[in-house]
């Protein structure tokens, strides 16, 4: 089989009988096989002679006769061929090495393999390892080699062993999952508006959590999912990577944390890693409201008959400011609202007339509120105003002094 053949293995003979067939045999030895024998000059690649015995006459007569014998063997051999998968494809590269009868090694990535190669029977072990910048604890690894057969040996792990046999053609698989990770948090209700869950907060289910591409909306083709099970979210079987995490912030509501990056978590994920408490927290606004009426007899209540006064200006500081005019637009007569204020302490005040026909009658004469979340509504922050009642008359010169 090309390979070059085995000689003199201390059997020389010297004074052998003449005039009488000899024969020259051998044992087998596992792995290889008779081919041929050749009494005299000549290759195995050549014609010889069939089976053993050899069997060759050396004459009776007057001359020197030596007889050289060549026994030529051929390996028994099939084939070995080694496939890469990688899923997914992230260009790492490993390291194979075939060990066994006949040795070979070689460097793969993703869909690549050794070529069949023609191998000599017997046991063989084959392994795989990352090659440089490859850390094969990344990935969950499995193999599996089969034959025209069947399977001839398949399980977990990144070495394998099994036996070749003649005219056996094996082909193995390692496959290299990438480890996944995860993301994990919560989405809480933040009535205090600290960035804690503490106190009477509670969790929200229902919101819209989502990988983000980098704007902080939520768009087509973007992975999401809803709170649920008091205001758990996750993501799961994600491929090591850089990922944003951001929510779809309703309306009405003030996001507390996170406020950097559009109020999104940016997070690495690392191979086979659960990165959790990526939390949100979130204020519901506050709507503040009342109505400014004429106190017409001054006792600072809103009684029956009193007429509600369009057109005054009530004035918002504090976290937010604003100037707002009753029974602006559509709202009714005499009424004013701040609405949607987030977390923080507001101060309502009104302006009254400079000319000083009208004074404030309730009290207090201004409103002071630190907003609480999941208070939506707060009410009756009303201002009532008495108008100056008006004496007037004349002065004459009596010149008649008639009176």
């Amino acid at each position: 089989d090309g390979e070059t053949p085995a000689r003199d293995f201390g059997t020389s003979q010297a004074g052998v009988t003449t005039n009488v067939v000899h024969t020259v045999t051998e044992n087998s030895v596992p792995g290889y096989h008779f081919v041929t024998y050749i009494v005299g000059s000549g290759s195995c690649s050549g014609n010889g002679y069939g089976q053993l015995p050899a069997s060759f006459l050396i004459p009776n007569d007057s001359q020197s006769y030596d007889r050289e014998v060549t026994l030529c063997n051929s390996r028994d051999t099939g084939t070995i061929k080694v496939i890469k998968d990688v899923d997914p494809n992230d260009n790492s590269q490993w390291d194979i090495t075939i060990s066994g009868p006949t040795n070979n090694s070689d460097v793969l990535s993703d869909g690549e393999d050794t070529g069949v190669l023609s191998s000599g029977t017997g046991s063989y072990a084959i392994a795989e390892t990352g090659h440089t910048g490859t850390n094969a604890g990344d990935y969950s690894s499995t193999y599996s080699c089969t034959d025209a057969q069947g399977v001839v040996t398949s399980g977990s792990g990144t070495s394998l062993g099994f036996t070749l046999a003649t005219g056996q053609n094996v082909v193995c698989t390692f496959t290299n999952n990438m480890r996944l990770g995860s993301i994990s948090g919560y989405k809480y209700h933040d009535k205090n508006a600290n960035g804690i869950f503490d106190g009477t907060d509670t969790t929200l289910d229902g919101w819209t959590i989502f990988l983000d591409d980098g704007d902080g909306v939520l768009e087509g083709g973007e992975t999401s999912t809803l709170t649920a099970g008091g205001g758990a979210y996750s993501f799961t079987n994600l491929v090591p990577g850089s990922y944003t995490v951001c929510e779809v912030l309703q309306g009405g509501w003030t996001r507390v944390y996170p406020t950097a990056n559009n109020g999104c978590y940016p997070v690495s994920v690392g191979p086979g890693q659960s990165v959790t408490n990526q939390d949100f927290f979130n204020f519901q606004n506050v709507t503040l409201s009342g109505y400014k009426f004429e106190d017409v007899n001054g006792d600072g209540i809103w009684d029956g008959g009193e007429p509600p006064l369009d057109g005054w200006t009530i004035n918002l500081i504090g976290t937010a400011s604003a100037t707002v005019v009753t029974g602006a637009g559509d709202w009714d007569e005499g009424y004013y609202e701040f609405p949607n204020l987030g977390p923080g302490s507001y101060a309502i005040s009104e302006v009254l007339p400079i000319s000083g026909e009208w004074m404030q009658t309730t009290s207090p004469t201004t409103y002071n509120f630190t907003s609480l979340s999941g208070v939506t509504n707060v009410v009756h922050l009303d201002f009532g105003n008495f108008e100056f009642a008006k004496v007037w008359g004349y002065k004459y010169n009596d010149l008649d002094a008639d009176g």
